[in-house]
């Protein structure tokens, strides 16, 4: 799966359409003007709950 986030003073998104009890890794690619940067290292692991009733939240810092 794959989410554009588009604007420059975004800092934030939500994932739905997540699958119930599946295991997901999460990083991270900036875009600017100049281009690609680097891909966020180490992807994160989440894992949603059974009933699929959680909210998976983790912060990503970008320098």
């Amino acid at each position: 799966m794959q989410k554009e986030v588009l604007g420059n003073t975004t800092n934030s998104t939500i994932i739905s359409s997540l699958r119930k009890f599946v295991k997901y890794q999460v990083c991270v690619l900036a875009f600017t003007r100049m281009g690609p940067g680097v891909l966020s290292e180490p992807e994160v692991a989440v894992q949603t709950l059974e009933d699929g009733k959680n909210r998976i939240v983790f912060g990503v810092q970008l320098y």
